[in-house]
């Protein structure tokens, strides 16, 4: 099941979600994308699905690959650093020993996180056909916008502070 599930309760009841309503949780991690389908505003999940392959890790080994061919060798932790970072150029500047290729290093960053909400969207449209979609997990920052732009006819939400969503929960709890 995933995780983010419980971190949805107060919210279905805040939107006071109709029993007939469908919602899906998505929650984006580090090395999956994860999903549960929901029926009405209670925690009766009617499907789950994983793809181990949709995280922002995917993201991260892009940022790694491109400045590697920049002569750059980086580290996971130092990607997802660029990645969250507000001003990545900047960060890039800092570390890249071919200053050469800082441009040819953000066009291929700036890909790698255009690819990324397409990939999740694709794999939700696969699922059930739902009327609420909540974004949970630290990849939900990058993809918001695009999947509230997709799913126009949608109610989207992403949960409040997503990465940690579950964690306050529980502590709520």
């Amino acid at each position: 099941m995933p995780e983010s599930v419980p971190a949805v309760a107060e919210e279905l009841k805040k939107d006071d979600v109709s029993p007939l309503e469908k919602s899906i949780i998505v929650d984006l991690g580090g090395t999956t994308m994860d999903c549960g389908i929901i029926t009405g505003g209670e925690l009766d999940v009617s499907e789950v699905y994983g793809n181990p392959s949709i995280g922002t890790r995917s993201v991260a080994i892009a940022i790694i690959k491109a400045m590697g061919i920049a002569d750059s060798d980086i580290n996971e932790y130092e990607a997802n650093a660029i990645l969250s970072s507000e001003d990545k150029r900047k960060e890039i500047s800092a570390i890249i020993n071919n200053r050469s290729m800082i441009d040819n290093v953000m066009t291929e960053i700036n890909n790698a996180i255009e690819n990324y909400p397409k990939r999740v969207i694709s794999q939700i449209e696969q699922l059930q056909k739902v009327n609420r979609i909540y974004l949970a997990g630290g990849g939900a920052e990058l993809i918001d916008n695009y999947v509230t732009a997709h799913f126009r006819n949608k109610k989207v939400r992403k949960l409040d502070d997503a990465q940690l969503a579950l964690v306050k929960t529980l502590v709520y709890v």
